[in-house]
């Protein structure tokens, strides 16, 4: 029913959203009718929520944030008489009565049979009323002007379509204001942002942007997380002195207010993170000037000429799926509209707000990332003027390059600090190629540089020449200028001690207890009032597993031939050398032959991988097998196995059939498929991954090699160790680091550099530019 067509709105309950409400009392005043009827806006219709309920559905249900929130639109269709055979049903019925009866949730309210119920403008209203047969009222005749349907070949496109559209009606006398642009993408955004400034017109992006997206929120959480709350509070109060009329502030002091009793008594940190990741801040309302605005604010002013970009069928009319907390059977069973009902009540809305909005103008482009798009699925009961724009896209544009250093700005803060702003992101897929092109990118030292250098001495150890696989820049830095960082830490202080703990017990071949002097090895100053307590545990622990290696030991029929064996060959480079420390190297003659295996130890997790090895990551037990190769004059040395020797406990799990110590302590490596020299080396159940078949061979596993397939893994040693020296002589130390792969986001080389404020390549979460 259309407003006019009501004599007057008498003694009825009046439902309406703000824009449907100005449009409802600019009607009445100017047709001076009668409003005798009480005023509601749509809360009413849904159920209240305390400040507590987050915390409350966390303390006793153990539900996460999210998925509280995501509960809070079921619990209005559940009733204390709501019988279901579905667990989930009946469990939330015993939540939401605990909710009510805690004061947590007050339902919403409820209307008399005899109400006269009105609502205006939202068919999602007069669904959710319809056990009331509400009046539908329509506060604006539907237009007959036709509708612009205008078709762009793609994204790109679209933006400069929309921009010459404006130019055009501002040509006709229009005003900024009078232009409100919809249905936008972050990337039509920033496209439209810089048209804008270019042509120096006035616009809003009329966004919410959560809290947490701008830096003094984070730095509000990190305070709060770090020192409380009263300290984040004094913070915001002197942020406030100066910065009273910021959007964010307001945004933020309302949090504060709302939940700070619950953020006082006690650390709600997840709590309040979540909180700043759901408020959201909108921008201050300007006057005369484009609103670029979601799909929904449409009809805000119906007067306003409306431009609806991404008019395809991907994006119009919008969709849910059955894909909540409840399926759609579920939902029927309680009354709660199903995903179909839901999609049918949208399409609704859209239609009809279009129908309202007096001169509308869609755009949609043919094509988006190579995929066809089609208009969007609606028919609208108007005319249509179908086009189809062309423009000649240029780049000329002041905003380029001073972008382009915003996005150096930007990506410079988020490397350093962690946090970028709200259009980083934008701003990186526009920019990066322009950014990387003007970049300086270090690829190679001159003739004369690279002769001082290898005067120098270059050493060439496992861990350097895994340094230099994983991008020679970084070897370049950390071993060739030694600018790596030296400092003393934790992890480095017990890998000291627990190698000189090992190599004391084998010399005295596990004969008395080990006394290790500690004075000498560095203990991080910031904990050397731990190092007493720390020290004495770790002895502690050591003594553990001294006790299982020694059991080892008077099985194996190898010999300990060093502990600690120290290298250093030449290569075909003058003053670069092979260097490294062996933790231990085991020898058994044979047949003739002597086979040898090295042994490494290992503080913390780690596991040999073919992955990682292929890729240049894990190449320390091949070359130390490959350097006793090469220092053997006699040439009688066969390889037999490499293995990491876990020397820590760490966490260990319970098991009544083995000693969980002995598993935790197992070797990890390769081996060479020779029976008797297994035997003869350790026991099975010493060996990760290694089991013997009732026939007396070894089970399928690559961790079983033949002597061809472990000199594979000795060739490609040497083609690594080739390759450095190579780059080395011609100065190539370009910044190359290791492919992303994986579920990762990042380059494993770059995920622990030091050195990201000097490298040129991105390395974080968005993934890898060059």
């Amino acid at each position: 029913m259309l407003l006019s067509d009501l004599a007057n709105i008498n003694k009825g309950l009046v439902i309406a959203h703000s824009s449907a409400k100005k449009r409802l009392f600019a009607h009445l005043n100017a047709s001076k009718q009668l409003f005798d009827a009480t005023l509601l806006s749509p809360g009413v219709l849904y159920g209240q929520f305390s400040e507590e309920y987050l915390i409350k559905m966390k303390t006793w249900f153990n539900h996460s944030y999210d998925m509280s929130e995501n509960l809070k639109s079921f619990f209005d269709f559940l009733s204390d008489n709501t019988f279901s055979s579905q667990p989930k049903i009946r469990q939330l019925v015993k939540e939401k009565n605990v909710l009510i009866e805690k004061g947590i949730y007050k339902p919403p309210r409820t209307f008399q049979e005899t109400d006269i119920v009105y609502v205006v403008d939202d068919f999602s209203l007069k669904e959710r009323l319809s056990a009331y047969d509400p009046i539908f009222v329509q506060t604006t005749p539907y237009s007959d002007e036709s509708v612009f349907f205008i078709k762009t070949a793609n994204k790109k496109e679209q933006a400069y379509g929309v921009f010459d559209e404006i130019e055009t009606l501002f040509d006709n006398g229009k005003t900024p204001g009078d232009i409100r642009i919809v249905n936008t993408t972050d990337d039509d955004d920033l496209a439209l942002k810089k048209l804008f400034t270019d042509a120096r017109v006035p616009y809003v992006i009329d966004k919410p942007v959560p809290i947490i997206h701008y830096p003094f929120a984070r730095r509000f959480l990190r305070i709060y997380d770090e020192k409380g709350f009263e300290e984040a509070l004094d913070t915001l109060k002197t942020y406030l002195q100066n910065n009273a009329q910021d959007t964010l502030l307001e945004a933020l002091v309302s949090v504060v207010d709302a939940y700070g009793p619950h953020l006082r008594e006690s650390d709600h940190s997840a709590f309040l993170r979540h909180i700043l990741k759901t408020t959201p801040v909108r921008p201050k309302r300007e006057t005369n000037a484009i609103m670029v605005s979601p799909l929904e604010h449409m009809t805000d002013d119906i007067n306003q000429i409306v431009l609806v970009m991404n008019a395809h069928d991907a994006s119009i009319p919008r969709r849910t799926r059955d894909d909540d907390y409840f399926s759609d059977d579920e939902k029927k069973e309680i009354g709660m509209p199903t995903s179909l009902e839901m999609n049918a009540a949208f399409k609704k809305q859209l239609v009809h707000d279009m129908r309202m909005i007096r001169d509308l103008r869609l755009f949609w482009p043919a094509q988006i990332d190579d995929a066809p798009m089609r208009p969007a699925d609606i028919a609208l009961n108007r005319p249509i003027d179908r086009q189809t724009r062309t423009h000649h896209l240029h780049e000329h544009s002041h905003l380029k390059q001073s972008e382009c250093l915003r996005y150096a700005i930007e990506r410079h803060k988020k490397l350093l600090y962690g946090w970028s702003s709200p259009d980083f992101k934008l701003l990186r897929k526009t920019f990066e190629n322009a950014f990387h092109a003007y970049d300086y990118m270090f690829k190679r030292l001159s003739v004369s540089t690279v002769k001082r250098l290898i005067e120098c001495n270059i050493r060439i150890s496992a861990t350097s020449l895994t340094t230099f696989n994983e991008c020679p820049f970084k070897f370049f830095l950390d071993h060739v200028l030694n600018i790596a960082k030296k400092e003393p830490n934790l992890p480095l202080y017990f890998g000291i001690l627990s190698h000189a703990i090992m190599e004391e017990a084998y010399k005295q071949k596990f004969k008395s207890p080990v006394d290790i002097d500690t004075e000498d090895i560095d203990f991080p100053e910031n904990a050397a009032h731990k190092k007493h307590r720390f020290t004495a545990c770790f002895f502690e622990e050591q003594n553990q597993i001294l006790k299982i290696l020694a059991k080892r030991e008077n099985h194996t029929g190898f010999q300990t031939d060093a502990t600690e064996k120290t290298f250093a060959y030449p290569t075909r480079l003058d003053h670069v050398t092979l260097n490294g420390k062996i933790d231990r190297v085991m020898r058994k003659k044979s047949g003739g032959k002597e086979y040898v295996a090295v042994i490494d130890y290992k503080t913390g997790s780690r596991t040999f991988k073919d992955d990682d090895f292929e890729r240049g990551e894990a190449i320390q037990l091949p070359f130390y097998l490959l350097m006793v190769e090469k220092g053997d004059a006699t040439n009688q040395s066969v390889p037999y196995g490499f293995f990491y020797q876990p020397v820590n406990v760490g966490k260990i799990n319970h098991d009544d059939n083995n000693d969980p110590l002995e598993n935790k302590l197992r070797l990890d490596g390769r081996l060479v498929d020779d029976i008797k020299l297994f035997h003869a080396f350790y026991p099975e159940d010493a060996i990760l991954g290694i089991r013997i078949k009732n026939d007396g061979t070894f089970a399928k596993s690559n961790r079983v090699l033949s002597p061809s397939e472990m000199r594979k893994y000795l060739s490609q040693t040497q083609a690594f160790i080739d390759v450095c020296l190579e780059r080395i002589e011609n100065g190539d130390y370009r910044i190359r680091p290791l492919k992303v792969y994986g579920n990762e986001t990042i380059s494993p080389s770059c995920k622990y550099c030091d050195y990201q404020d000097v490298c040129h390549h991105e390395r974080h979460d968005w993934g890898d530019e060059s």
